[in-house]
């Protein structure tokens, strides 16, 4: 059977399960399409050996043979490595090190394949949890547990709508201060992506505090505030510009100025 698409954590000697669809592919013929995947621990005598041979450190095949031979079946051998680790110095060829080192090697796999259950149970698709993965790594779940709307400022592919449904499956609160500053800024990019150099304050919180956020407008005009003290927010008047679009209007001003003063001494 041929699967395509983006298997997760799954290296050589894994067992897997697949959601997706069958499908026919004009050169290729049938094929299954993955949509979600999720990497388990082989339960049969072939996959386990596959498995320590290419995932744990100093283990080849005839090692991992004498492993599962010694524990008598796949279930033991992972109640062992789990739980008494040590226990696998009995086998000849593994030291006491050597079954520590095994013994962490499993419990990152297991870390890294409960962090992607988590991921997916929190409404990430297969490909939203491939793309965070690529730019935070091993750092992906504090990340997120940190702050989830980070992922609309870091992450292609994110905005503040995808941030904020994973965030509320998180059970993260509405008025969260990373929420609502995520929120502003999507306002303001939303505007700016229309043409707009700048927003009317008023306006920009009554958009963000009714249609975005769901807020009170006192606490949304609260944290724009907090944003304007600290610069990423400039204010003019009754006009609320980004850093940015700030810096670029004076560039402009002046730059026009300077030709001006140049006509005028010519």
């Amino acid at each position: 059977m041929a699967a395509v698409g983006k298997l997760l954590g799954a290296q050589v000697g894994d067992s897997i399960r697949c959601d997706g669809v069958w499908n026919t592919h004009r050169k290729f013929g049938r094929q299954f399409k993955v949509t979600a995947c999720e990497v388990t621990i082989p339960q049969t005598d072939n996959g386990v050996i596959a498995w320590l041979s290419s995932r744990l450190p100093n283990v080849g095949r005839t090692r991992a043979r004498a492993l599962l031979d010694h524990c008598g079946g796949p279930a033991e051998l992972w109640r062992t490595i789990e739980h008494e680790p040590l226990a696998l110095a009995a086998v000849h060829g593994i030291t006491t090190e050597r079954a520590e080192a095994i013994a962490e090697s499993y419990r990152a796999f297991r870390d890294e394949r409960d962090s992607v259950i988590r991921f997916r149970g929190w409404g990430m698709t297969q490909n939203q949890v491939a793309r965070m993965l690529a730019v935070w790594g091993a750092d992906s779940e504090s990340n997120l547990r940190d702050n989830p709307y980070s992922l609309a400022e870091v992450v292609p592919g994110f905005g503040f709508l995808r941030a904020d449904a994973i965030a509320n499956r998180m059970g993260i609160p509405r008025d969260n201060t990373g929420r609502i500053e995520c929120g502003l800024r999507h306002t303001m990019t939303q505007a700016t992506g229309h043409g707009h150099c700048y927003v009317a304050t008023g306006k920009l919180v009554k958009i963000a505090a009714e249609k975005v956020l769901r807020l009170d407008a006192a606490i949304v005009a609260k944290h724009l505030a907090i944003m304007r003290g600290r610069g990423e927010f400039v204010q003019h008047g009754a006009r609320t510009f980004t850093r940015r679009l700030d810096r670029n209007e004076q560039r402009c001003a002046d730059m026009i100025r300077a030709l001006l003063e140049q006509r005028g001494d010519a």
